[in-house]
């Protein structure tokens, strides 16, 4: 099957799995919506309340994920050569900031209820409405996290982390609901002033680590081995150096490096074994350019150099013997 072709599949598969899942959330999301808002008039619980209101921004999160995933969907253009995958990036920061946001409310709201204890009225048609709410979020959380793992989307990762945030804070509500009406004792304040803490903390993880990517940070160290040891199995490579790896976004990741080859070995055999260098990597999802760098052929110092790189990657030298081959 052409390489071309086997990417555009995982591509199209990554796409179309987000947007299904993003519309998913939304669905999910708004039927917890109603019935926490229902929940919350029914035992006057302003967690309920506000969390109620929480899913209904993650639903509004579930469009912008489903818009993230048609806009890296697009194909590159002039103005924008590598495409449109950090739209991710974007939309799973904006995830975190929510996060952040739903989290300092909660809090304060928390903390008003400390100062101001008021018990919630017990209902069972309520606390019923509570554990289907907390068993579709579970669904929605496993949903994202499953495809998150799948294609390695920072926006799904954040939407599961949202999701069992919300499980934390119904949790909360739940067991705060059957304490007082055993007790009489109001701890609905306490426990989401520690909940809160919890999502807040989600967030701010959730938006440093998109933030990071935006930015530009320092290559997976997996992406790194990866590029090098298939560098170093290429015929004639004797070492490489000013390896560079810039992140576009998902299934978009474009290498630089400079491999060190014997000067006596003719160019066009040495173009030829990266080149397949080359096409191994786009298999694998990145594309990697090699600039050729001749130097001393059959020295000490070219010995020294590739038992150097020999003994940091051993298995990229399997059945090797000697430096040229």
């Amino acid at each position: 099957m052409p390489l071309n072709f086997t990417k555009s599949i995982i591509i199209n598969s990554r796409e179309k799995s987000g947007l299904w899942v993003g519309i998913a959330g939304i669905f999910i999301n708004g039927m917890i919506f109603v019935l926490e808002l229902f929940a919350s008039i029914m035992t006057g619980s302003t967690t309920l309340t506000a969390d109620a209101f929480h899913n209904s921004v993650d639903a509004a999160a579930s469009v912008i994920t489903v818009v993230s995933f048609l806009f890296v969907g697009k194909p590159a253009d002039r103005k924008h050569p590598f495409g449109f995958g950090r739209v991710e990036y974007l939309s799973s920061l904006f995830v975190g900031v929510i996060m952040i946001g739903i989290g300092v409310f909660f809090a304060k709201t928390s903390f008003l209820k400390i100062l101001n204890p008021v018990v919630v009225r017990f209902s069972k048609v309520a606390f019923i409405l509570m554990m289907i709410s907390i068993l579709l979020k579970l669904l929605c959380s496993y949903i994202n996290l499953k495809y998150a793992q799948k294609f390695s989307s920072q926006t799904l990762t954040a939407a599961s982390l949202d999701a069992m945030g919300d499980v934390l804070i119904l949790s909360v509500a739940s067991f705060s609901l059957l304490f007082t009406k055993m007790t009489g004792v109001p701890v609905d304040g306490p426990l989401g002033l520690l909940i809160s803490g919890i999502i807040i903390s989600s967030g701010f993880s959730v938006a440093k680590r998109a933030a990071s990517s935006l930015i530009g940070k320092a290559p997976d160290p997996a992406i790194f081995n990866l590029i090098s040891e298939a560098v170093l199995k290429a015929k004639y490579v004797v070492g490489f150096h000013d390896l560079v790896v810039h992140d576009y976004g998902p299934e978009k990741i474009l290498a630089s490096v400079h491999a060190e080859v014997p000067s006596n070995v003719p160019l066009l055999k040495v173009h030829e074994a990266l080149f397949q260098t080359e096409l191994g990597m786009q298999d694998q999802g990145v594309e990697l350019v090699v600039h050729i760098d001749p130097v001393a052929a059959q020295t000490k110092w070219d010995h020294n150099r590739y038992n150097e790189a020999k003994q940091h990657h051993p298995a990229a030298f399997a059945g090797q013997q000697t430096m040229g081959r």
